[in-house]
């Protein structure tokens, strides 16, 4: 929650982020490096966009992902699935002036 956000110091916000990009690194890995890995047939990405939003329009595209993902999550496994991995971080950049 945000009172636990707001309690941690820098350093523990890195250290956390630190094993959240470990963690992705690790998975990324034993796709890569597994024998039946095809990075051009399997759904596999990676990329980064650069948005210009307020803190409203940030708030709303963080309800539409919700959205987005509620409608996709909490499937069972079965025969033609396979679980894939969906990693996000929202990271705003430095505010220059008054806010």
């Amino acid at each position: 929650g945000r009172e636990d956000v707001a309690a941690m110091s820098p350093d523990a916000h890195l250290s956390g982020f630190v094993a959240f990009v470990g963690a992705l690194v690790a998975a990324f890995d034993r796709y890569i490096h597994h024998p039946d890995a095809a990075p051009s047939v399997d759904p596999l990405g990676y990329r980064q966009v650069v948005l210009w939003l307020t803190d409203d329009e940030t708030d709303d595209l963080l309800a539409d992902l919700r959205e987005v993902l509620a409608r996709h999550g909490g499937r069972e496994a079965g025969p033609k699935r396979r679980r894939v991995r969906l990693s996000t971080v929202l990271i705003p950049e430095p505010v220059i002036g008054p806010r």
